[in-house]
């Protein structure tokens, strides 16, 4: 391991509210492709064809490449030193 315990080679990392280089690349070629392939008159169209159901799944896929992904966060609360009279107090 080149660098020790908790000190990396980039120490600030990546400044907040810019984004992943290649999340940013697949999201302009996606872009690109939808902007070529397809007439957006025509996408709109073959989509209100669509049962409801499959309209939804649509919705969804492309929803996951606009908005960000949420992450589950796990609390510990270490309770040991604590008597169960200590944890009822308010």
């Amino acid at each position: 391991m080149a660098f020790k315990k908790g000190i990396s080679g980039n120490p600030k990392g990546r400044p907040r509210g810019i984004s992943n280089k290649a999340t940013e690349e697949l999201r302009l070629q996606i872009a690109k492709v939808l902007d070529t392939s397809f007439n957006v008159n025509q996408v709109t169209e073959l989509i209100t064809e669509l049962d409801p159901k499959d309209k939804l799944q649509i919705y969804l896929s492309l929803l996951s490449y606009i908005t960000p992904k949420l992450r589950s966060v796990e609390n510990k609360i270490e309770v040991e030193n604590f008597s169960i009279a200590d944890l009822l107090k308010k």
